[in-house]
């Protein structure tokens, strides 16, 4: 049997789930589904509420008349209100029971304890199918009035935007890139004026995931698995014809003992850029000011992008080579310039134009092009982080078939 869980970081590839980690996931399951059925019943009015809007619109810009369509439509956000009391009322109490839950299946994957009985010379992780492909983008701007807002809520603000972003990757990794968003912006406004943060979020699951094909297990690390969860309905090995005794009828006794391997996982992926745009106020007349500073986070893939590769120009050669031609030959001859100060001479005029290259490199153009390096990657199927893991459900029969398969193959178990 298959089932799925939640994203956990303890758990990896071939990770054994004791029956009372298996008993926890079922029951949170049941607990969360009428928050779901709550959620997709208000998605669908709130959907329909959209399209009536549109319908209404387009009648507007025909000249019909529209009051008939304003009765439905107040009726219609009566019932919005209505059903979205419901769902938060709902959401809270079943988020209530859940956390308990949680709390308790937390860390499962080490809390077994036990040897994965996976054959890990047979069962190798291959790339399939596993969901459906999908891509969300926003852009928000946040500006910075440092008369009626300090720089904590100012971090808060941004930080809740990213939490509500990424809240899909599940709460434990949405917290860790919302605290780390929040960190930058706190670092930025302490190092710099800045008047305002630019966010791109984009988020994307993949469709491609991750399984162990073919699930083989190996009999003796199952059965030594098997002993440690169950001290009490151990597996003992007394010969062919009573092992394939119980491989018959172990499965289909469903309140018999059993324990989950994870077989496979979802993958997605998000990427939050930050562009923060700094006042441009600056003292050196001569150096022209850096406008905007970026940052940005990846989730399930890592950023191969350098600044040549988000620049449309190279300032390095474009600015020295002119440098030389400024440095006349009768400066030298007629001692204008002396000849060890011929490097700084070159470095000094090249520096403004340098810097205004730079401060035009640091910016959106830096962001754009991790952000392309970043839908890249996502849409290349060759990476992400665990959305949720695919269980495999092993009873005392499996594990008897598979020492009959491996050591008695000529004994029959059905």
């Amino acid at each position: 049997m298959q089932s799925s869980i939640p994203y956990d970081p303890s758990l990896v590839l071939g990770s054994v789930l004791s029956n009372a980690a298996l008993q926890l996931v079922n029951e949170i399951s049941r607990a969360e589904a009428p928050v779901n059925a709550a959620r997709e019943e208000l998605d669908a009015l709130v959907a329909s509420r959209k399209s009536l809007d549109k319908t209404k619109s387009e009648l507007n810009n025909l000249g019909i008349d529209t009051f008939p369509l304003d009765d439905e439509i107040n009726n219609l956000n009566s019932k919005i209100a209505s059903v979205a009391t419901d769902y938060a009322r709902i959401k809270l109490e079943v988020e209530a029971a859940v956390r308990n839950l949680r709390s308790k299946i937390h860390g499962i994957g080490s809390g077994a304890g036990v040897e994965s009985p996976i054959d890990r010379l047979k069962a190798q992780p291959i790339s399939v199918p596993l969901a459906a492909e999908s891509l969300k983008v926003d852009v928000q701007y946040f500006s910075l009035d440092t008369n009626e807002q300090n720089s904590n809520s100012f971090a808060s603000s941004i930080s809740s935007l990213v939490s509500d972003a990424t809240s899909w990757l599940g709460a434990k990794l949405s917290a860790e890139i919302s605290q780390a968003a929040e960190a930058q912006v706190l670092d930025q406004v302490k190092r710099h004026s800045v008047v305002g943060t630019l966010i791109l979020s984009a988020s994307c699951t993949h469709r491609n995931g991750v399984m162990l094909e073919p699930l083989t297990i190996d009999p003796d690390k199952g059965i030594k698995a098997w002993n440690r969860l169950f001290p009490d309905d151990r597996i003992d090995v007394t010969g062919p014809r009573e092992m394939a005794e119980l491989a018959r009828t172990a499965d289909g006794n469903e309140s018999s003992n059993k324990f989950g391997l994870v077989s496979g996982m979802s993958l997605g992926s998000s990427f939050i850029g930050m562009v923060h745009v700094l006042s441009s106020t600056n003292s050196d007349a001569e150096t022209p000011a850096v406008k905007s500073h970026v940052t940005f986070l990846t989730t399930g893939t890592i950023s191969g992008v350098t600044l040549n590769e988000s620049a449309s120009d190279k300032p390095v050669l474009e600015t020295i080579l002119p440098a030389f031609q400024r440095v006349q030959l009768n400066d030298l001859d007629d001692r204008a310039l002396d000849p060890t100060q011929l490097g700084q001479g070159l470095v000094d005029s090249a520096l403004t134009e340098v810097n205004s290259s730079i401060s035009k490199l640091v910016d959106t153009n830096f962001m754009t092009a991790a952000l392309n390096d970043y839908l890249r990657k996502a849409s290349s199927g060759s990476s992400g982080v665990p959305l949720s893991y695919h269980l495999k459900e092993i009873t005392k029969g499996d594990i008897a078939e598979a020492w009959v398969a491996k050591y008695h193959p000529e004994t029959p178990v059905s």
